[in-house]
């Protein structure tokens, strides 16, 4: 593009709350609390979340799952669980409304997002707006949605050992859990928040309106 056109980048925006809800406790032994949401298609990367838990199992990491959603791989999925042993730890939800997406936020340590492909996901900015660290693939604009190491972890896409590496880390790490959880809200808020979303559409808006128009090209059939 010629270097005198203005460009803006105008992200996706969530609102952020006022109060977030506060982590839930965790006691020594207690399972993690790990959160799903999005509609249940192969580019979600669900199975991968599915065996990122299974190893954890596996390796006697105490975890729980719950994947919020609906969707053609609903049915696989649900035979992905039984295969895997999973049935105890881990509960496919189904489609819910936004306030009891909400509850499950609420009940959730962390989210889990392994999309393969995404182009910025507002189910992972909600998630960081309250206050719950995201452990995300490395797909499309997720990398530019989750600041890794300070809202969350970004991890390889098509990478389970990757995500249950992740998953590992915050439930060995009370602390890095609350630092993560903590900074969520601000970020999203300066960075992805509703007043910023409008003062950069303003700004697009003005500056456009101040630029010459074109002349109007002649017909030269005339």
């Amino acid at each position: 593009m010629p270097a005198d056109i203005p460009i803006w980048t105008i992200p996706p925006a969530v609102d952020v709350p006022a109060i977030t809800p506060p982590l839930p406790p965790r006691r020594t032994g207690e399972p993690l609390r790990l959160l799903a949401i999005g509609r249940l298609r192969a580019v979600k990367g669900h199975e991968d979340a599915l065996l990122a838990v299974a190893a954890l199992k596996h390796r006697n990491i105490e975890v729980e799952l719950r994947i919020v959603g609906d969707g053609d791989r609903f049915e696989a999925l649900s035979l992905a669980v039984a295969q895997l042993g999973l049935g105890d730890i881990v509960a496919l939800v189904g489609s819910v409304s936004p306030t009891e997406v909400a509850a499950h936020l609420e009940w959730a340590h962390a989210v889990v997002h392994p999309s393969l492909a995404e182009g910025f996901s507002n189910a992972v900015l909600e998630a960081q707006a309250a206050g719950r660290p995201v452990i995300a693939s490395d797909a499309g604009g997720l990398r530019e949605n989750v600041a890794d190491g300070i809202t969350g972890i970004v991890v390889a896409r098509r990478s389970p050992e990757a995500l249950s590496n992740a998953i590992e880390r915050l439930a060995s790490d009370h602390q890095l859990l609350g630092n993560l959880a903590a900074a969520g809200p601000g970020r999203v808020r300066q960075h992805f928040g509703l007043e910023t979303h409008i003062d950069r559409w303003i700004d697009c808006y003005e500056t456009l309106g101040r630029l010459r128009p074109p002349k109007p090209r002649r017909d030269r059939r005339r």
